[in-house]
């Protein structure tokens, strides 16, 4: 089960098919079947095994969520969500890790990071997938609630 930090979600106004997933993960098998698995949903995705290519890929695909792996052999999913933040706004942020007591940690950390959701591997692809539509929403529903403003 996916710890949710807490954001608030109607689940309104979100289509899987109008957003981009960029999934960040060093077991290719795990990547790609889960890349296929959100295609299969409706979703838009792609798949790199590393936070480099994430990075170069980021600049191009500008993903609307991203969902990672904490561990990383170049770069380590903190290094990846840190520099992130440095060049700009990061999307919000889906961890799916193996590693253990990550759910525990506390959500001050995560939140600073864009982190919305943790889910502790092994999980199910559409757990993942929840997850992933409980987070767009939330973003579609604090866009809605942000006023527009009259440009002059």
């Amino acid at each position: 089960m996916a710890e949710q930090l807490p954001t608030g979600n109607n689940g309104a106004g979100f289509a899987p098919s109008t957003a981009r997933v960029l999934i960040i993960d060093p077991d290719v098998r795990f990547g790609l079947l889960l890349k296929g698995y959100l295609e299969g949903r409706g979703w838009k995705a792609e798949w790199v095994e590393d936070g480099r290519k994430a990075l170069q890929h980021w600049e191009t695909y500008r993903p609307d969520l991203l969902i990672t792996e904490l561990q990383g052999k170049d770069l380590d999913g903190f290094e990846l969500l840190d520099a992130l933040s440095r060049i700009g706004r990061p999307p919000p942020v889906v961890i799916c890790t193996r590693m253990a007591g990550v759910s525990s940690w506390t959500d001050g950390v995560f939140r600073r990071l864009g982190v919305r959701a943790v889910l502790v591997r092994p999980v199910r692809f559409p757990e993942v997938a929840q997850t992933l539509e409980e987070v767009m929403a939330q973003i579609t529903d604090t866009m809605a609630a942000i006023p527009a403003v009259a440009v002059p």
